[in-house]
């Protein structure tokens, strides 16, 4: 049974619905709960503490750090982060920071490559998003001058890993990740496990138990992209390591049948009052 989801985005980085659009929806959806895990900020977080009061919704604070292990992008969520934690925002900063002039590179490159566009319209674009500034931003700005058809076209041909306007990003490790949100008084929980790229079963099992010895705490066992079949062998994985499981639906807004991801998965509330227990 649904009752919490713990894993959703909003527009303070790539979502689509603001904090009080999620809230609405998930008090449509008689959630008992819900956690907003941007990407790299916790803009919204004290938003979102002021909703789940008015709406009467148990409220998580979370976040959701982009990190890298052995040249793998791997995401952490965090739980129950200190989101005025001064060392956690100066550590945000940085990364927003990296985001922004990364994507000003880009531009810069994508325009002497003879395509038109400014890095104004790319901070036009992204909006309230600018503190998450990335590459679909880019990819929306050349999509609508019509160079490309749609993002994945943009990645394939310009913006992607190794393709002519791509720049490296700043680098945050997974161990590190790990000890941050620990450091705010957080909950570290490896988003996901199945969309890691290039990782089988046998890395995936390897790298959790690796990822356990640097303070790893939990699992994300239900996602929309993870099968059942993948969520009784994550299930498994949990046991195994004496790991907290976790689930949510990775909202981003709409669905392709324009349905609200949001609800579709997560976790019921035993499993959540385990997860509450992790805290120091």
């Amino acid at each position: 049974m649904v009752e919490y989801d713990l894993h959703i985005h909003s527009t303070a980085s790539d979502g689509l619905l603001n904090p009080e659009e999620i809230f609405k929806i998930a008090y449509m959806k008689r959630l008992k709960g819900i956690s907003i895990t941007d990407h790299d900020t916790v803009s919204s977080l004290s938003q979102g503490k002021r909703l789940g009061f008015e709406f009467g919704i148990d409220f998580i604070p979370g976040i959701e750090l982009s990190t890298v292990y052995k040249n793998k992008e791997v995401h952490i969520l965090g739980y129950y982060i200190d989101y005025t934690d001064e060392n956690f925002n100066a550590f945000l900063n940085t990364l927003q920071r990296s985001r922004y002039d990364r994507a000003s590179k880009m531009v810069k490159k994508i325009s002497d490559l003879g395509y038109e566009i400014s890095f104004d319209e790319v901070l036009k674009t992204a909006g309230e998003n600018y503190n998450s500034i990335g590459r679909p931003h880019i990819a929306q700005v050349l999509i609508n001058k019509g160079y490309f058809k749609d993002i994945p076209e943009v990645f394939d041909k310009l913006i992607g890993s190794g393709k002519p306007a791509y720049v490296q990003k700043y680098k945050v490790s997974t161990f590190g990740g790990i000890k941050k949100i620990l450091d705010a008084g957080g909950i570290p929980v490896l988003a996901h496990p199945m969309l890691i790229e290039d990782l089988d079963k046998y890395g995936i099992e390897k790298m959790i138990k690796k990822l356990k010895e640097h303070g790893l705490l939990g699992i994300e066992v239900f996602h929309t992209k993870q099968s059942i079949e993948d969520s009784y062998w994550l299930c498994s994985i949990a046991e195994r390591y004496d790991l907290t499981i976790t689930g949510g639906s990775d909202c981003h807004g709409r669905d392709r049948n324009i349905n609200y991801l949001l609800g579709s998965k997560g976790v019921s509330t035993d499993k959540v009052v385990e997860l509450k227990n992790l805290r120091r």
